[in-house]
């Protein structure tokens, strides 16, 4: 779960996301990842407000960094499920048994992966 709030957020304090986070964590939430964002506000901006250019200078460097947040948070669960089920399969058309080390089937994945190119 990824949580992106405003520290200037006037509507709804950046507080709010933070008590949310520690909530789902605690409650057995998996991957809680939370960024606040020093510039980021509400975002319910008047119309016409939005096209100012000293806000988008403001904003720019918060939403690009909010954005490779997301990005990251994407490709990393995206990789880490892929490998998973590629582990799960090469265990299942070879019969392994199903004690094996699930670390070093993944490591194991990961690696024949980065090696022949192949992709999700």
């Amino acid at each position: 779960i990824l949580l992106i709030h405003g520290r200037q957020d006037t509507t709804v304090p950046f507080t709010a996301s933070v008590k949310l986070g520690r909530a789902l964590k605690a409650a057995g939430a998996p991957h809680v990842s939370l960024h606040l964002l020093d510039a980021g506000g509400h975002f319910d901006l008047p119309i016409g407000f939005s096209l100012d250019k000293a806000w988008r200078r403001r904003l720019m460097p918060a939403a690009h960094k909010a954005f490779e947040a997301l990005l990251s948070y994407v490709l990393t669960e995206t990789t880490r499920r892929h490998v998973h089920a590629h582990a799960q399969v090469e265990r299942s058309a070879t019969g392994a048994d199903k004690h094996t080390d699930t670390h070093n089937d993944t490591r194991a994945a990961m690696h024949n992966d980065t090696h022949t190119g192949t992709r999700a």
